[in-house]
């Protein structure tokens, strides 16, 4: 991912390269796209902080899944639904962290397995801790 919109190891603002010249940005319209953590399998760890500058509010997410998908709010430009306090939420005014398995999974021998068989119990474990500054 380095030298890509996709290199979010480091700290950097969601919103900086979400406009980016690049060919899965474009086709997304933002990001919507999932990132293989670096772990153990099973492993509770840090996948994601986000940080806002403005309020001081941190969101850590823990969790036990191998990857995490990004989701900038993309398709949000044509919602008229009112948000909580009444205002209308617009493209990029929001976004998920979503802790899963990878996309196509069954069609990757190669990717952790998702399958799940008669009697067998599937767990996992995701944590969103926030902290203020």
């Amino acid at each position: 991912v380095g030298g890509t919109p996709f290199d979010l190891r480091i700290s950097r603002r969601v919103g900086e390269a979400i406009d980016a010249d690049d060919e899965q940005i474009r086709l997304g319209g933002g990001y919507d796209h999932n990132f293989i953590l670096d772990k153990e399998p099973g492993m509770l760890a840090l996948a994601a902080v986000a940080r806002s500058e403005k309020t001081g509010i941190t969101m850590e997410t823990y969790t036990t899944q191998p990857g995490v998908q990004l989701y900038t709010s993309n398709s949000l430009q044509n919602d008229t639904r009112p948000g909580k306090t009444g205002g209308i939420y617009g493209r990029y005014q929001g976004f998920c962290l979503e802790t899963q398995h990878y996309p196509f999974t069954p069609s990757h021998p190669e990717f952790p397995s998702v399958e799940l068989r008669p009697g067998e119990e599937y767990h996992e474990t995701t944590i969103y801790k926030f902290l203020t500054e």
